[in-house]
């Protein structure tokens, strides 16, 4: 028995089979824990790029939605030369707002949609006479909505006063259709 002991105690290493075993055991765990860490990753990144997509689509027919109910006048965009002709994937009508400063003078605003570059752009022509824009006026510029695929199935009914607003947002992966059905209730120049 003390010589099976001394020759146990004497191989203080692992044989070869041993070490074999551990490190095809262990290659088995890492290759598995990494393979779900970066299933969890790609999830997480494509729910946060569902999430954007919801809260850009929404923010965007939210704030366009706003402008048509304080709009003091809803215009076709046949109507003005200078929006139809620069830009040309444009919503179909122009937002009038009246807004009087503080001298008390009062300034015009005229605001329209347009797709340009993958998001809905909104700019804004300012007069201090109500006569529509023209090409000598300098309009700003602003983006409303990003990652924007279609706004082709918006409907505009002048006579009855009622807009349809359709907007596709989304990217290669996700993309979602946003729809709001607004009544104007000022006065229509079709």
């Amino acid at each position: 028995m003390w010589t099976s002991k001394r020759q146990y105690l004497k191989n203080n290493g692992f044989t070869l089979i041993e070490l074999l075993l551990s490190i095809g055991i262990s290659s088995i765990l890492v290759v598995s824990l990494f393979s779900m860490l970066t299933f969890a990753i790609n999830s997480s990144v494509l729910g946060e790029t569902y999430d954007e997509i919801l809260l850009n689509g929404r923010y965007g027919i939210e704030f366009i939605k706003e402008e048509i109910k304080k709009a003091d006048k809803i215009i076709s965009v046949h109507n003005i030369s200078v929006i139809e002709n620069n830009h040309r994937d444009n919503m179909g009508f122009v937002i009038m707002q009246e807004n009087t400063t503080e001298m008390g003078n009062v300034e015009y605003r005229y605001i329209a949609y347009y797709l340009g570059d993958k998001s809905i752009n909104r700019v804004a022509y300012n007069k201090n006479d109500p006569s529509y824009p023209n090409k000598k006026d300098i309009p700003g510029y602003n983006i409303v909505c990003d990652n924007v695929i279609s706004i082709e199935d918006i409907n505009i009914d002048f006579e009855s006063g009622i807009i349809d607003l359709n907007i596709v947002v989304g990217n290669n992966n996700a993309y979602h259709r946003f729809r709001s059905t607004i009544a104007v209730r000022c006065p229509v120049d079709y």
